[in-house]
């Protein structure tokens, strides 16, 4: 029986609790959703779903392009569509991007279904630290906090696009308000009567469909990204663990082989999932803070804008608060459980302080030294290897849109 087959008859039993068998079920149907999936039995539908995703993210993309044609000699109106293409364009990139590495997608989860095995058979080192399946769920307690944050963006998005769909359908004659018709603000089909009560119809679903799908496909990718950065940092805290409790001085020489050779299996085994991890999200995590800061700082201008005007601005201004702060907290997030996987990391070097070294002999001191070594080098995912993903470079992130905020609105003033 394959170890992803033995995983899944796991995950059947319950033997965890719910909230991890639900988070790992809705994960991979997600994935299966969006056309990316380790899959080769069902490679087929996969391909399907993917060429059908990427149709609806080139129908929405040309639409914000075309309307950014459009209203190219309106600059509020420039920076207003711009916050709302930069994000879509964002969603392309880290699909595509993420889509390429189904190899190392195959790699961790083959990893985490052996962790789950482990578990649930509490083999040498989970038989060690009988709590580790507490320790798993206290970290995957963190996954809430994504969790809350997709499913406020989710609720505010879906009850955006209703009130704007009502809008369009109802109000498809006042010509005045042509740009704003449809659910994304200045979108634009070259060719399209807009007098026409059953297109505007047609393309106010579409567009719906389109921007709620593109959501959950960010959804599953940034979710398979914090789900196995979370596991990687449980893993690291049992092994940690371990160490601490290892007698030295046991009597029973094989055993005390054994577990040393365990030991340092295990911690060179979970610094190459840290690195298939960075090497998997690392272009991704680049484009999320890059994309983002422009993003945040076009979205945050028109909301300050909007805010200066009449009540009917400050219901769009609402629109692009909302979107910035959406796009500050997925960047939060990532700092927040990569910043807990270098602290974890890190904390290797504690445990073996406070286990039994002194008591035990040169060869097991000469690896405990080794693990420490290793384990003074910070574990870090990084965007592209340049920006470390941690809690102090999110307030430089902050500080960075303050300044680009500052910037913009100096601009628009002079132009006014």
């Amino acid at each position: 029986m394959s170890n992803s087959s033995r995983a899944k008859r796991i995950l059947d039993r319950d033997k965890f609790s719910d909230q991890f068998v639900t988070a790992i079920r809705v994960l991979r149907c997600l994935m299966i959703y969006i056309g990316i999936w380790p899959d080769k039995k069902n490679e087929k539908p996969y391909n399907l779903l993917w060429y059908f995703h990427s149709t609806m993210f080139l129908f929405l993309l040309s639409g914000l392009v075309c309307g950014l044609v459009v209203i190219r000699h309106d600059m509020n109106k420039v920076l207003s569509n711009l916050s709302v293409t930069s994000g879509l364009t964002y969603f392309i990139g880290k699909w595509f991007t993420f889509s390429w590495h189904k190899v190392l997608i195959k790699k961790l989860t083959y990893s985490m279904d052996e962790d789950w095995i482990n578990l649930a058979n509490k083999t040498l080192i989970q038989a060690s630290v009988p709590e580790s399946v507490q320790i798993m769920m206290k970290h995957y307690g963190s996954l809430n906090i994504y969790v809350y944050i997709i499913l406020f963006a989710l609720f505010i998005v879906d009850a955006n696009f209703i009130v704007d769909y009502v809008t369009a359908t109802n109000h498809h004659d006042n010509l005045t308000d042509l740009y704003n018709m449809l659910p994304l603000t200045h979108s634009w089909y070259p060719g399209i009567d807009y007098d026409r009560d059953y297109i505007i119809r047609f393309l106010a679903a579409a567009q719906i469909l389109c921007t709620t799908s593109s959501f959950v496909i960010s959804t599953a990718v940034d979710g398979f990204f914090v789900i196995t950065v979370l596991h990687t940092t449980g893993q690291l805290e049992i092994l940690g663990l371990f160490i601490e409790r290892m007698k030295c001085d046991s009597p029973d020489s094989e055993c005390h082989k054994t577990n040393i050779k365990e030991m340092v299996k295990r911690h060179q085994m979970l610094l190459s999932v840290a690195d298939d991890i960075q090497e998997c999200f690392g272009a991704i995590t680049f484009m999320r803070v890059s994309i983002s800061l422009v993003g945040i700082c076009t979205s945050a201008h028109t909301f300050l804008g909007e805010l200066q005007k009449s009540e009917q601005g400050h219901v769009i201004a609402l629109k692009y608060g909302f979107v910035s702060f959406t796009a500050l907290a997925n960047v939060f997030v990532c700092c927040f459980v990569s910043d807990t996987l270098m602290s974890q990391g890190l904390a290797i070097r504690t445990h073996v302080y406070n286990s039994e070294w002194y008591n035990a002999t040169s060869s097991v001191n000469l690896s405990l030294s080794i693990v420490t070594i290793k384990s003074s080098q910070p574990i870090i995912i990084s965007a592209a290897k340049i920006f470390p993903l941690t809690l102090q470079n999110f307030t430089v992130v902050i500080k960075s849109i303050a300044s680009y905020i500052s910037a913009l609105r100096a601009m628009s003033v002079s132009h006014i």
